[in-house]
């Protein structure tokens, strides 16, 4: 992830998706002005999509275009001292984590755009369960 920097385009409407866009000059990923972070689900009380908004990087080589998009999340830290901060995260980012069922632990993914708000509100550790993952 990629803390957003505080100023940043004017919003866009994409006729041919009706999502808002954001379109940058700079490839988020490696950066200056961009900070990779990364965060500690223990110290996260939410994290929280911008709905219908995604950040968009075009770039041009010979015939070819490249394009990366970015989903905006909020993290809001438990420690109430603390203020929520905006990341930028690409598109094809996959949360992952187990679910118990029945029959044992279920691996389940989903793409990272599909949380709307995810609370965190109590860490146990399961010794056979894995971590939730951002990939």
């Amino acid at each position: 992830m990629r803390v957003a920097p505080e100023t940043l385009p004017a919003k866009i409407v994409n006729e041919q998706t009706g999502r808002n866009e954001i379109i940058l000059k700079e490839d988020p990923n490696g950066r200056p002005g961009y900070t990779a972070i990364k965060i500690d689900l223990a110290e996260i009380k939410s994290i929280q999509s911008v709905p219908n908004l995604v950040y968009v990087y075009k770039s041009q080589t010979g015939n070819t275009t490249h394009m990366s998009s970015y989903f905006e999340l909020i993290i809001t830290p438990k420690d109430s001292l603390l203020r929520p901060y905006h990341c930028l995260v690409l598109e094809t980012v996959k949360v992952k984590w187990d679910e118990k069922s029945s029959a044992g632990p279920v691996n389940m993914e989903a793409p990272v755009g599909a949380i709307a708000l995810l609370e965190i509100t109590d860490m146990h550790v399961d010794e056979q369960a894995q971590p939730l993952k951002v990939q």
